[in-house]
């Protein structure tokens, strides 16, 4: 295997690296303790000489002085010991040979030809991954033990025999990288770097404190202070030391697969990774919409399956034998950064790195053709699995599992098309609103005042201006991040824009010519998309349905918490004025801004009403939900009486405030949205709807959730 000793050269240098970032904090951890140490007693014995030379008060105030001193620091050293650890929760069901011979003997055959071991245990999960993991705590620093795998389901369900051993050869070409270990290491570096860097080391004030004490302890936390730049410094070398040996040991990993199994196993795959996940999305939004949220689902993974199979056909996606051929996302459909960082905190390369990486070493044809049977064949008792998964993950997704029915396999392929068709926009708009929301919806005067050329239909939604959207975009993200960095939020030394180096001194060089860039180009977008209502707008009046496309403008509009530039939306204003409540406000104060609130509670409670007999907006809530939103609004609007707050009013104000913003008003925007949009498909010649569907049929590029 040639084309590996390329990846193990390159991965023993990102070892050697990770390893002597390691060694280093040890190493300046512990002259860090020794200075300490040193520090005190040596402090320590001048003052005990100058108490045996003359004892008094002073003397033995300086004794304690300097004790004080030493165990500040060495308390901070040493915080982390008592650190309570955070266990994560995770679903996940073990198998055993006896129960799965036929996928053990397939990894005993894979281990055989990577040259490894058997895994410690094997373990499915419910999701789209999978891992190789094992117990870090100290003594695996010293005895490392045996690695697990971790197989995800929703992969499994959604990959071929090929591509499923691929994965598998990858996960084991981890297997055999005695690099992995320094994954143990750098974690626990981690414990103890988290303990020093981000715990809680105030010192309680003592009243009545000597003054000598109370100097030699603020030495101490400023000694402390000293110690905490250095570690940082060291935490930021050994993550990104190891996040570079983990981008390598993926490179490695593939070619190991690759040499078995050759590319075509993990290039379409790989890619396909987020239609899967797109799958399993989309039927999660089913069971927590509409219908769907009104039944328990049966079995997660069938549903998958049927959404894999209806994609494919809706968006005509390219296909072998039932596995769907998606192609990398267009060159210019993607938000893009001109920044560059060396710097790399990426504990993963990119698929198309992957891709043309593996291309480089490997060619398909020097391999057996795929096997095209489903990867679920490799396993006995599917349905088991997937009931067994489903009753442990479906819970911890909070979902009301409460009711009494099921969902069938009939009853979802009849309902999920409407589901997916009333969320996804039509071809013609050219995927423009899948990324983008216009920053600024016209009023009704707006509208009627427009005397501008009717521009063509043609213009509107073309390659071009969706390609400027996603450029402001990426843009906007990129003078984000450049803020940070001059806040020192986000510390780099050097980064590259547009392929020209920088140093973080000189952000200020790039900000403004990239503020004036954004301002331009976001001015282009308001303007251009004030064109394309006043469009639609012209269409309705000469069809006499202007009344009812304001409507829809209305109420797209008015769900949006931010109405526009500098003006909120009622709900979002009402609890951004609350905040006084959680401050010391005077009496007076407080019954003025309560009464300066009255019209806004009304507002609230009358939406609130509306919503409540909304089967679309009620079906989002849970029991508890409702309860809140009932109780809200038998209670009456006065949340100050005398000299105190109701605290229980106060509170159903602010949990149903809560709701109504982050549930049920984003619900409102997306349906009014996909209402209006659908209703202006009403206005396009029908030759030219029909044109779009087939040319998204012909380009579609990777899915998303709608």
């Amino acid at each position: 295997m040639s084309q590996l000793k390329t990846f193990e050269l390159e991965l023993r240098k990102k070892s050697l690296g990770s390893a002597l970032s390691i060694i280093g904090f040890i190493v300046i951890y512990l002259l860090m303790i020794l200075f300490t140490i040193s520090l005190t007693l040596g402090l320590g014995y001048a003052a005990l000489s100058l108490m045996i030379l003359k004892l008094n008060y002073i003397t033995v105030i300086l004794a304690i002085s300097v004790g004080a001193m030493g165990l500040v620091i060495l308390k901070y050293l040493f915080s982390f010991i008592n650190r309570e650890k955070v266990e994560e929760k995770t679903v996940e069901i073990e198998i055993t040979e006896s129960e799965q011979a036929k996928f053990f003997a397939l990894l005993r055959e894979i281990t055989s030809k990577v040259g490894t071991r058997m895994p410690k245990k094997v373990f499915i999960t419910p999701d789209v991954n999978a891992s190789v993991q094992f117990n870090s705590n100290f003594w695996s620093l010293f005895w490392p033990s045996r690695k697990n795998l971790k197989i995800g389901w929703g992969l499994v369900n959604g990959v071929n025999a090929t591509e499923l051993k691929f994965i598998l050869a990858h996960e084991f070409g981890h297997f055999s990288q005695g690099s992995m270990v320094l994954g143990s290491y750098t974690y626990q570096v981690n414990q103890v770097l988290g303990a020093l860097l981000f715990g809680q080391h105030q010192q309680n004030e003592k009243e009545g404190i000597s003054s000598l004490i109370s100097i030699a302890e603020n030495i101490g936390k400023g000694i402390v202070e000293i110690m905490e730049s250095t570690l940082r410094h060291i935490f930021k070398i050994v993550n990104q030391k190891y996040l570079s040996l983990s981008r390598q040991m993926e490179f490695h990993a593939d070619a190991v697969a690759g040499s078995i199994y050759g590319p075509e196993g993990q290039r379409y795959s790989l890619i396909r990774s987020h239609f899967i996940q797109s799958c399993i999305d989309l039927c999660l939004g089913f069971y927590n919409s509409g219908k769907g949220n009104l039944r328990e689902p049966a079995n997660v993974y069938l549903n998958q399956r049927q959404v894999q199979k209806f994609l494919i056909a809706e968006n005509g996606l390219n296909h072998i034998q039932g596995w769907a051929i998606i192609k990398s996302e267009h060159e210019n459909d993607e938000i893009k950064s001109r920044l560059q960082f060396y710097e790399d905190w990426s504990s993963h390369p990119t698929e198309k790195e992957r891709v043309e990486s593996l291309n480089r070493f490997f060619r398909a044809e020097d391999f057996p053709s795929p096997e095209f049977e489903p990867a679920t064949q490799l396993f006995e008792n599917t349905i088991e699995i997937e009931t067994q998964l489903c009753d442990a993950w479906l819970p911890t997704l909070q979902y009301d599992l409460g009711a009494k029915d099921k969902i069938t396999e009939d009853f979802f392929a009849e309902n999920f098309e409407g589901y997916y068709r009333q969320r996804r926009y039509h071809a013609v708009y050219n995927d423009y609103y899948d990324f983008w929301e216009p920053r600024e919806l016209p009023v009704e005067d707006e509208l009627l005042s427009n005397n501008q050329e009717q521009p063509a239909f043609e213009s509107l939604f073309t390659n071009e201006r969706r390609w400027e959207t996603l450029k402001l975009l990426g843009l906007e993200q990129d003078l984000s991040v450049l803020q940070s960095i001059a806040s020192k939020n986000f510390e780099v030394r050097r980064f590259k824009y547009q392929d020209k180096n920088y140093k973080a001194l000189h952000v200020g060089e790039i900000a403004q010519p990239l503020k004036n860039e954004i301002e331009d180009l976001a001015e282009k977008a308001v303007l251009h998309d004030k064109a394309i209502f006043h469009y639609f707008y012209r269409e309705a009046l000469n069809r006499n349905q202007e009344k009812n496309y304001l409507e829809h403008l209305k109420a797209w509009r008015s769900s949006r918490i931010y109405l526009s530039e500098n003006e909120l939306h009622f709900a979002a204003e009402y609890i951004d004025r609350l905040s006084f409540t959680q401050e010391e406000t005077p009496f007076e104060t407080i019954r003025k801004n309560f009464k300066e609130l009255e019209a806004h509670d009304k507002k609230l409670r009358i939406a609130l009403k509306a919503d409540l007999l909304d089967e679309n907006l009620s079906s989002l809530l849970s029991a508890e939900g409702k309860k809140l939103l009932e109780d809200f609004l038998n209670s009456n609007a006065i949340y100050f009486e005398g000299k105190k707050y109701d605290d229980e009013k106060l509170s159903l104000l602010i949990g149903s405030l809560q709701v109504y913003l982050q549930l049920i008003l984003p619900e409102k925007e997306s349906l009014a949205k996909s209402e209006l949009l659908r209703f202006q498909t009403s206005f396009i010649d029908p030759s030219k709807l029909k044109l779009a569907q087939e040319e998204r049929k012909k380009n579609s590029p990777a899915l998303a959730s709608p």
